[in-house]
């Protein structure tokens, strides 16, 4: 059944989130951001990706709260995942609450979110649907909702950030290896199943399809395919990185995907592809770059980030649970 919705304080509403908050979600990103890690760590892009996002119903899968001076305090989502590779239907669940809005305002959208992700097991005709969410190592009151919903932390997963001198070189590929950058338009499909290949036994990535991943992809701002960098060895397709501007206003390089095919792990094809990416964002003038990574990823990711230089800036753990098919 549909868990039981809580009650808002007096005077805050909830309602869908629509294009024209933009800036104001923002500001409530940065204002969570500077409370939990700092500083402010989301872009006006990054909002505008996630009110677009189109694995997130907006008429059912969405909510802001507003105070009673209409000031908006929370924001909440579940992005619909599909099916991850162990075959369990999933969700990820994303509450964003003003460190001085009251706490029943993030209790009642992870409310809302918990609801919704029973309606998806219905919609998916599955008994049950698991719900991730994600949460600041820092933010010791998102974790308390999220243990009192009956979630329970999984993994963690850090941000990490190399400082960049200007002088990285383009480094040498050995004989038979080669990196190039991405055909645009015609690579988009092999840079696609690169990265579905190259992730298929990660922890919760699920198998996104070809006409969502491109959907999402050209309608982000921060798309750019001259950062898309693909490895072949003797001439066939092993390794991918891609690269975005998610971070280049604030004068940074950001990777967002990273992976080599099982079978050409082990050669050095994640370094390399690395390095032509950090050399190219210091061609560009980035004075850092960053990329996320799951501590326990057993690929040898950590150690290869760790080797280059790359340190954590905050860390965030996955609470999860499950959500039975509403009746």
């Amino acid at each position: 059944m549909v868990p039981e919705l809580l009650s808002l304080p007096v005077g805050h509403v909830a309602r869908r989130p629509r294009p024209a908050d933009a800036d104001d979600l923002l500001a409530l990103a940065a204002a969570y951001d500077s409370a939990v890690v700092g500083r402010p760590d989301v872009t006006a892009d990054d909002v505008r990706d996630a009110l677009t996002d189109p694995r997130v119903d907006p008429d059912r899968g969405a909510w802001v709260v507003a105070d009673a001076d209409s000031a908006l305090v929370g924001w909440g989502r579940v992005v619909d995942q599909g099916v991850h590779p162990d075959g369990v239907r999933a969700s990820e669940v994303d509450v964003t609450v003003h460190p001085s809005a009251p706490g029943e305002v993030g209790r009642v959208l992870l409310s809302h979110a918990t609801g919704r992700a029973s309606h998806l097991a219905v919609e998916h005709a599955v008994a049950e649907m698991r719900l991730d969410g994600f949460v600041m190592t820092t933010d010791e009151r998102t974790a308390e909702w999220f243990s009192d919903a009956g979630f329970s932390p999984v993994r963690r997963f850090s941000r990490l950030q190399v400082p960049l001198s200007g002088s990285e070189a383009v480094p040498s590929a050995p004989a038979g290896v080669t990196v190039r950058v991405a055909d645009g338009e015609a690579d988009r499909p092999l840079v696609h199943r690169l990265v579905l290949e190259s992730f298929a036994e990660h922890f919760a990535v699920a198998p996104e399809p070809y006409d969502v991943w491109l959907q999402r992809t050209l309608s982000s701002r921060t798309t750019d395919a001259t950062q898309w960098y693909v490895a072949e060895v003797d001439g066939e397709p092993a390794g991918v990185l891609v690269g975005t501007e998610q971070f280049a206003d604030e004068g940074g390089g950001w990777v967002r995907e990273l992976g080599v095919l099982p079978q050409y792990r082990g050669r050095g094809l994640g370094r390399l592809l690395l390095r032509q990416a950090l050399a190219e964002m210091a061609r560009r003038g980035r004075t850092h770059a960053g990329l996320g990574v799951d501590t326990a990823n057993d690929t040898g990711a950590p150690a290869l980030y760790e080797s280059l230089g790359f340190r954590t800036v905050y860390s965030a753990d996955c609470w999860r649970r499950g959500v039975p098919a509403a009746a």
